[in-house]
Order: C-alpha cells, then sequence, then structure tokens
C-alpha cells in the first residue's frame, strides 16, 4: 500500500511521459447499473436450482452451468447484454476522457467509456474481439481495449467457464498486447475489488511477465 499522494505524483509523471493507460472495472460503471457480479448471475442459478444461499461465488461456473443444463448460450448473452445497453457515462469516465490516456482497457461490456470518448469528440478504435484487431484506423488517437467483449456484439462477451478458458487459449492478439501495455505503460486500475474474478486473471498475467519493472497502481476500497 502506498500513500494517496504518492500515487498522485507517480501517475502524473506517467501522464506528462506520456506512458499511462487505465484498466476500468464495473466498480467504475455502478452508479448506472449498479449490479454486482452475484445480482446479474443470481436469477440464472435460480433457474438451475439454486438460491442466494447456495450459490456460492464461481460466477463463470454458474454461467457455464446455466449452458450446459441446455439454455441457448447466444439467448444468455443477449440477455446479459440488455442490462448494459446505455447511452450515459459518469463522472468518472468524463475525467479519464480528458486525461492523456492512449489506451483505455475494460472487463467492461457497456459502453460508458465509448460514450465519454465521444462527448470529447476523440477519435478512438474499439477493439471487443481478437478479430477486430485487424480494422484499426491509422488515425486514431485512442484505443478502447474491451477484453470480455461489448453489449453491442453479444457473441463476444466473456462470462462462462468456457469462455474464460477459451479466452486465456485462443485470445492471442489480446494477450500480447496487454502483455505489451503491462511491460511499457503504468496501468492504473480503477473498479476492482479484489473479491472480483476479473482482478486474479489480470493479476496472474502481469505475474507471469517476470521481468516487468513498470509500476502499476490499484485504487479500491478497503475491506
Amino acid at each position: 500500500m502506498i500513500e494517496k499522494e504518492t500515487l498522485i505524483r507517480e501517475y502524473v509523471k506517467a501522464l506528462r511521459n506520456n506512458n499511462a493507460s487505465v484498466f476500468v472495472g464495473s466498480g467504475i460503471s455502478s452508479p448506472i447499473f449498479n449490479k454486482c457480479w452475484k445480482e446479474l448471475i443470481l436469477p440464472y442459478a435460480i433457474k438451475i436450482g439454486l438460491s442466494n444461499d447456495t450459490m456460492g461465488d464461481d460466477y463463470p461456473f454458474i454461467a457455464q452451468s446455466y449452458i450446459n443444463c441446455g439454455n441457448d448460450e447466444l439467448a444468455f448473452q443477449k440477455e446479459i447484454c440488455a442490462v448494459f445497453r446505455s447511452s450515459e457515462t459518469t463522472d468518472v469516465h468524463s475525467i479519464l476522457a480528458e486525461l492523456p490516456i492512449r489506451n483505455y482497457w475494460t472487463t467492461n461490456y457497456d459502453e460508458l467509456l465509448e460514450n465519454a470518448l465521444n462527448h470529447k469528440n476523440k477519435h478512438f478504435d474499439l477493439i471487443y474481439n481478437n478479430d477486430s484487431f485487424v480494422s484499426l484506423d491509422d488515425r486514431r488517437d485512442h484505443i478502447v481495449y474491451k477484453c470480455h467483449g461489448d453489449c453491442k456484439h453479444p457473441d463476444s462477451i466473456i462470462i462462462t467457464q468456457k469462455h474464460y478458458e477459451n479466452f486465456k487459449v485462443k485470445a492471442f492478439n489480446f494477450t500480447h498486447a496487454l502483455y505489451n501495455e503491462l511491460a511499457s505503460s503504468s496501468v492504473l486500475f480503477l473498479g476492482y475489488s479484489f473479491n472480483d474474478p476479473d482482478i486474479n486473471n489480470i493479476i496472474s498475467t502481469l505475474s507471469a511477465i517476470n521481468s516487468v519493472t513498470q509500476k502499476h497502481f490499484l485504487i479500491t476500497k478497503k475491506n
């Protein structure tokens, strides 16, 4: 743990050196959606015989179990994506859109970051699956990497256990882009808790890069 003043000083230094990125989690979008992982998955857990008390906290496993019970995967993805469609944004997203950040990373499905960048008339590319790397615009000022897919493209979202397992193996472009980001930029993680399944995957990726000397920062609530 570091002092707030130290974090601000170090991250501002990275911003001035054009060497800062941000990784946004679901906590930043909560003023609009107010949906945690458990609340999102609970209705589907109930449909397969689980309850609030018995479902546990392995949410990708529960989502996979729902599909394994014979439910249509794409229909499930569409229902999840419908929750996150919005033309709004938040104050935090607006501030992030104003900063001299080239690459924005998120595990969120929602459009709040893109909405904020559009409000600031920023020219950006959106990467939401492994294939969208091939259609980049060289005139872009920013890139938004949506690691777990985009709510406008339901078949792209990563939510079941199988999706997570396939992402680690098949998302070659995403994996290498994230390795390069962590190795070359100071990344500020916002909107994650240590109970969030996404942050564990990110930390394991960071731990695998033994030679990384870049400083990265995580702001989270105290337990």
